[in-house]
């Protein structure tokens, strides 16, 4: 057989090789099942709690791809958007996270809305204090301090300024269609230091708040005012105060709000103790008379309690025995002596 011959016939052989190979080839894709399409999700490394701030949430949750359709569309992709967030609820290993178990201001209460170091702080209020319901949760208002100390020593005075209301009893959000909310109690973010003033300072008086305006968060240094005070401020042109008592003027502004220390008890003048009565002992005497005749002669005696004896008493004046001649010499006349025991009066025959 010829060379060019034996050329084609294997040129032959190899397309008819490959011919066959391609033809089973398609027929084994035809009946194989098309790709699976995948989407990356958030899945749990492990338990997560609720109400825990996710800090670090590659630490916490782990990108995986799954079969499209294997989860939620919802579930949460992107490690960033778990940043600093709240579960409402916990979930189990091997879990994908939504942006329903993420806690909202809606749906978080009043966590959300709290800045590290404040707390949620309720006291009780009434319409007025409310300004007639117009204090709504967001809004900025004043505390005013109404303390009673009889109707000629009140006063009063703002304590706290620019707090936030948080909420009007169970209601911490603001609906569009309702202007004003009434309430019993009214929730504010305050630090413990200011939580500490409002129970105190609810607990001696009367609470009132003052409606701010939303964008002035200037911080005034104000001045009690006193029974003694009503009338000497009044406003001239509905926007300046005109001030009578310059002691009750605004005393500028503060970086901050400040908490004045108006609960300090005011200093109480020293008792003044009567002095006890001075008690003055009368000292016990004798009298010891001596009746000689017609003379009579008495010597007094002051009892020495320190001593424990009687002495005689020479302040006493001592009668002088009228000069006779029939009376009898002194040298004779019979020496006084001291009684034997206290009495009150004694006498010699």
């Amino acid at each position: 057989m010829k060379p060019r011959t034996i050329i084609l016939l294997v040129v032959a052989i190899v397309c008819g090789l490959a011919a066959m190979y391609m033809t089973n080839r398609l027929l084994a894709d035809k009946g194989a099942p098309p790709p699976v399409a995948t989407v990356k999700v958030l899945l749990t490394k492990k338990k997560v709690d609720a109400w825990v701030p996710i800090k670090k949430p590659d630490d916490l949750f782990e990108e995986k791809e799954v079969p499209a359709g294997s989860y939620s569309s919802k579930c949460i992709a992107d490690l960033k958007q778990l940043q600093d967030k709240l579960l409402r609820h916990s979930l189990d290993e091997q879990l994908p996270v939504t942006p329903d178990d993420l806690a909202t201001d809606a749906t978080g209460g009043l966590f959300t809305k709290l800045k590290p170091g404040m707390r949620a702080v309720a006291i009780r209020v009434t319409p007025e204090s409310l300004v007639g319901g117009f204090v709504l949760p967001e809004s900025r208002v004043d505390v005013m301090f109404i303390k009673k100390r009889g109707d000629v020593d009140s006063d009063t005075q703002i304590i706290l300024q620019n707090m936030l209301v948080l909420a009007v009893d169970q209601i911490n959000q603001r609906a569009d269609d309702k202007p004003t909310m009434l309430g019993t109690t009214a929730t504010l973010a305050a630090t413990p230091e200011e939580a500490q003033q409002l129970a105190l300072a609810q607990s001696l008086g009367d609470l009132r708040l003052l409606l701010r305006q939303p964008t002035d968060d200037v911080a005034l240094k104000i001045k009690p005012s006193s029974i003694g005070q009503l009338g000497h401020q009044r406003r001239s042109d509905g926007d300046k105060p005109v001030i009578d008592d310059p002691d009750t003027a605004y005393n500028g502004g503060s970086s901050g709000g400040g908490i004045p220390n108006l609960l300090k008890p005011e200093p109480k003048p020293p008792e003044v103790r009567p002095a006890p009565p001075v008690v003055v002992e009368t000292p016990k005497t004798h009298e010891l008379e001596i009746h000689n005749g017609d003379d009579d002669i008495t010597f007094v005696y002051v009892w020495d309690k320190e001593n424990n004896r009687w002495l005689k008493d020479h302040a006493a004046k001592t009668p002088e025995a009228p000069k006779s001649e029939d009376a009898p010499k002194s040298q004779d006349a019979p020496k006084p002596q001291p009684p034997a025991v206290p009495q009150d009066k004694g006498s010699v025959g």
